[in-house]
């Protein structure tokens, strides 16, 4: 995972929020045991970055604390990313699927997906639940589904 590529997304983002006045639009964070979460201006992934890899100031920035563990305490079981690729409903997003069970597969959106290109396992709960991104074992982050109407 290139957390220095990260977290000069999240400076150039802060930095037009607020040179533009739209602050609803930055990144968000909260802290679990060792580590940073990162949740994107929009809220459809989090990036978990070691403390000792982390070189933002949050302060500076007035970036919103959110209660993250939570959303980790959940029974997951191993996702499979298949080779089916979808259109969403109005032909401008490519969706990846993954399939966690014989009768439930989850949809993300594979521009998301390159944000951690470099996990090589998956973990699911059920067809509505995130993805949840690991590296050598070693959980690094989650992305919201893309739910297809």
């Amino acid at each position: 995972m290139n957390y220095i590529k990260i977290q000069q997304e999240v400076l150039k983002t802060n930095i037009k929020a607020i040179e533009n006045k739209t602050f609803g639009r930055k990144w968000k964070y909260g802290c679990m045991d060792n580590e940073i979460g990162l949740i994107d201006p929009l809220g459809y992934y989090m990036i978990l970055i070691p403390v000792d890899k982390f070189y933002l100031d949050l302060k500076i920035f007035d970036m919103t604390p959110v209660k993250i563990k939570p959303m980790f305490d959940v029974d997951t079981t191993p996702a499979t990313k298949t080779n089916v690729f979808r259109m969403s409903n109005d032909g401008k997003t490519t969706l990846v699927e993954f399939k966690i069970s014989d009768d439930a597969m989850v949809y993300v959106d594979a521009k998301l997906l390159k944000q951690f290109d470099s996990c090589n396992t998956f973990r699911g709960r059920d067809g509505h639940s995130p993805i949840f991104c690991y590296e050598d074992d070693k959980l690094c982050g989650m992305i919201l589904p893309f739910y297809l109407k």
